[in-house]
């Protein structure tokens, strides 16, 4: 509209051309400036209103997540990089927000202790786009982690390993991730190089299939309300080519830590039962 404008006026200009000329200077200089208003005038009408719109959209968005509906609202797409980028971090929170609220609620009707374990694994597996991971549990002594679970990406499980050292951790050894994350209490982040994998590290890529040059590991530990680590779970992805890009982007490892902070409360009240 605005070009179509644009050209209307310099057609218009050009058909009254010997017109604008014959007139005074200061007639034609007030001329010239009026059509140049008037374009400008419609220029911003037209600006403001492409940007209004989407604007509003990302308005009605902000007030569906007040009012606790996060059902997938879609991207707008305006041309405006700002807007647009708005949008979709808006679209990605809503959708993290319904997936966490799901798997919170699926983990909370779960009554099998050991289907509790796998869905909580699967879970995180899938979230983190990662090649697999292990569960492990803290023992009653408190001195060792013992894994109750390995789950690859496409679902293949399996509850133990010919390697003993990686089925039964003692935290005091500290020969693996998750002993660092379970002492610590704390998500343990690392991209490592596969020559420099700590032993059962190394033993649980290899039976999960992964063999690239550089792995990325994610040590979460499942803490209870109290503080106190009940296990961790263990995720192994193929490292990003690119180093300076995480393999695990920033709002996945949020959600990774709601989902476990959920996981332990389930773990805990399945454990009294």
């Amino acid at each position: 509209l605005l070009v179509i404008t644009i050209l209307v006026l310099a057609i218009f200009t050009m058909g009254q051309f010997k017109t604008l000329m014959s007139m005074p200077d200061w007639a034609r200089l007030i001329t010239v400036s009026v059509l140049l208003l008037l374009t400008s005038i419609f220029a911003v009408l037209v600006l403001a209103r492409r940007l209004s719109l989407p604007l509003r959209s990302l308005a009605d968005e902000a007030q569906s997540i007040r009012d606790f509906d996060f059902s997938s609202g879609g991207v707008v797409n305006t041309g405006i990089e700002e807007v647009d980028e708005l949008s979709i971090i808006m679209n990605e929170m809503k959708t993290t927000i319904r997936r966490f609220l799901e798997i919170g609620s699926s983990l909370t009707a779960e009554r099998d202790f050991s289907s509790l374990l796998n869905r909580i694994l699967r879970e995180m597996v899938d979230v983190s786009r990662a090649a697999g991971g292990a569960m492990y549990l803290l023992e009653e002594d408190g001195s060792a982690l013992r894994m109750e679970i390995l789950r690859t990406a496409d679902g293949r499980t399996f509850d133990t390993m010919d390697e003993s050292y990686a089925v039964r951790v003692p935290l005091e050894i500290r020969n693996s991730i998750v002993t660092d994350s379970a002492l610590r209490r704390k998500i343990e982040d690392r991209r490592v190089r596969n020559d420099e994998m700590k032993s059962v590290d190394r033993a649980l890529a290899a039976k999960l299939g992964v063999s690239t040059n550089e792995v990325e590991l994610i040590a979460v530990p499942l803490l209870s309300p109290r503080g106190e680590a009940l296990g961790v779970v263990l995720l192994v992805a193929e490292a990003n080519s690119d180093p300076s890009h995480a393999t695990v982007s920033g709002h996945l490892l949020a959600l990774i830590k709601a989902i476990a902070v959920s996981a332990a409360i389930a773990l805990e009240n399945k454990q009294l039962l």
